[in-house]
């Protein structure tokens, strides 16, 4: 069984028994159609993570709507030139949001979800560890661990930039430590027991 896991879904109804989505007539058109989720899909650039204490898999999902505009005449494809048929624009008083989300495979259900401040545009993924975190670049430019059980938040940083990558771990001399890339610099910090 799939579950749907955002709201903001026009252009499919469902996924057949083949695992293909069952379309609306929902398509791009030369005047502009509103279509959700936007170009960026759902969930598609933001690294998931899955936690084997929890058998949860932990990923950033975005509700957004976007215009797509379709070529009035298809552009014929030339080597070397730039080729757009199609386009895209916000739509004016959309307010995107990203959401981190839980999903429990085993059932085929969402566990919980933690709605992000913000306008969706970190880019940053999720990264689970065994102690029972969850890190992830959240949409007000802080690394922000989560309790990988129930979503309950238990400490940020805020950077003052966007995060564009995932965080990671490493150990030295036995000490485990989270990174995050956020704007030109890397965010280190110490886990303490």
């Amino acid at each position: 069984m799939i579950q749907r896991f955002v709201e903001k879904l026009n252009w499919a109804t469902g996924i057949d028994d083949k695992g293909h989505p069952i379309r609306t007539e929902i398509k791009p058109t030369p005047e502009g159609m509103k279509v959700c989720p936007g170009y960026a899909g759902a969930t598609n650039w933001f690294a998931p993570s899955y936690n084997e204490s929890t058998k949860m898999l932990y990923f950033m999902a975005v509700e957004q709507c976007q215009t797509f505009f379709s070529a009035q005449e298809p552009q014929k494809f030339t080597p070397g030139k730039e080729f757009y048929s199609t386009g895209v624009k916000h739509l004016a008083g959309e307010n995107p949001q990203k959401i981190l989300m839980a999903f429990n495979p085993a059932e085929g259900t969402l566990a919980w979800k933690y709605p992000q401040v913000g306008t969706a545009h970190s880019t940053g993924g999720t990264m689970s560890t065994a102690g029972g975190l969850v890190f992830f670049g959240d949409d007000a430019q802080s690394l922000e661990a989560v309790d990988a059980r129930d979503g309950k938040p238990l400490w940020h940083f805020n950077t003052g930039q966007d995060m564009s990558a995932s965080p990671m771990s490493y150990a030295v001399s036995g000490r485990q430590y989270v990174a995050m890339a956020a704007g030109s610099d890397i965010f280190s910090f110490a886990l303490v027991q």
